[in-house]
């Protein structure tokens, strides 16, 4: 996933000099490294490849000795922070600095002068470190734009995204993409996103997420075909960039969106893309990606904020949820929606079905519920659907 000009920078200066070297941007986000003979590296390096960043007290360090200096310098060993003796060279373009290369050089054996011969390499590193920044910064301006509360910015945005395609999908949806701590990993470079999001017509960070465009081609139309097909056609529109996700990342959550004609519209496909993430942090189902043309009967407690969702709640069922076992909540809302005959989720749950009745009458008896009348059934299917999207139960 590394661009092959970063790559070949840093594998020649190891090659020439035999110091490891490795380039970040002006985030001291990772965009390449060498390989590491064991004599010539340090905790330090390890540590930021491992992390894909530097350390905050690290890069403070560094930062004291580079600064004010124009191109090359040297940062000092660090026996506290287990820093070796590094040059520091800043790679510019366009008169401002694009990145840093750092190389560990206890013998002080490299100087402005030794890395003269790689200055055509470095200009070039310099303009495509630009270019790529460039690039991120404007998909990130028109998915905000395509998102945003303001009609005419939704406007603008799909303006620009329109020009820029040749020719225009028939239709569009939004994927939103999280972590299950809700953040988006803090130490990859964007040309790293970049490459994974590639092939889409944007994507940016929106609140603290991904946010990915996608847009229908002829060989991905929407709703057309049998159900099983379209299922498999909309899942296979986020594989690629699963499939390029860094892999010290885990398997990221993402809600899909349902599709809208026009460019303008993203913003409710949106909306429907973070109730889908919703339902797909809530770990009902087996795959970690949730698409809202697909969840029928959810879709409208979705709808609901937790907190109105919690309020509709009858009593007797707030009850049920909070006093029972999760596990006889899953048995119950498959009675109860028909999913399965009696025989089959009784032998999915381990239990005898006389066991199962036992339970089932008992909890009817216990909250005054009567499953035949269709009140009380429809009130219960609701209630537990809103105690497992909450995770309510005990």
């Amino acid at each position: 996933m590394t661009k092959p000009s970063f790559q070949q920078l840093v594998d020649e200066l190891l090659t020439a000099f035999g110091t490891p070297a490795t380039l970040v941007d002006t985030d001291n986000h990772l965009l390449a490294f060498s390989a590491q003979p064991q004599q010539r590296s340090d905790i330090v390096r390890r540590n930021s490849l491992l992390g894909r960043t530097v350390d905050a007290e690290v890069e403070s360090y560094i930062g004291k000795h580079i600064r004010g200096t124009s191109t090359f310098a040297r940062v000092p060993a660090s026996q506290k922070l287990g820093l070796s003796r590094r040059a520091v060279y800043s790679i510019y373009h366009g008169g401002t600095v694009q990145g840093y290369l750092y190389l560990i050089d206890n013998e002080d054996q490299l100087t402005e002068t030794s890395l003269f011969p790689f200055e055509p390499l470095l200009r070039q590193v310099g303009q495509e470190i630009e270019l790529e920044r460039f690039a991120v910064g404007r998909s990130y301006r028109v998915v905000s734009g395509l998102v945003s509360d303001d009609a005419d910015q939704r406007s603008a945005a799909a303006e620009i995204l329109l020009d820029a395609m040749e020719p225009a999908p028939s239709a569009f949806r939004i994927g939103a993409i999280a972590s299950d701590t809700d953040s988006v990993a803090a130490g990859i470079a964007n040309f790293v996103w970049k490459r994974v999001f590639e092939g889409y017509p944007a994507w940016g960070i929106v609140d603290n997420m991904h946010v990915v465009l996608i847009g229908s081609g002829a060989a991905i139309a929407p709703r057309s075909g049998t159900d099983e097909m379209e299922d498999s056609a909309r899942r296979k529109q986020i594989t690629p960039a699963l499939e390029r996700w860094p892999r010290q990342l885990a398997t990221p959550l993402v809600g899909l969106g349902g599709w809208v004609k026009t460019a303008d519209e993203c913003q409710k496909s949106y909306h429907q893309a973070l109730r889908a993430l919703r339902f797909a942090r809530a770990g009902l189902q087996d795959s970690r990606t949730a698409d809202w043309e697909t969840l029928g009967a959810w879709r409208p407690l979705l709808l609901l904020s937790r907190h109105d969702a919690v309020a509709s709640l009858d009593a007797r069922i707030a009850d049920l949820i909070g006093g029972e076992d999760p596990q006889l909540l899953l048995m119950l809302q498959r009675y109860l929606e028909r999913v399965e005959d009696v025989a089959a989720i009784s032998a999915s749950f381990h239990v005898h079905r006389t066991t199962f009745y036992s339970r089932v009458n008992r909890v009817q008896k216990k909250y005054d519920l009567d499953w035949e009348d269709a009140e009380d059934r429809l009130l219960t299917i609701i209630g537990i659907r809103i105690g497992l999207l909450y995770a309510l139960h005990r």
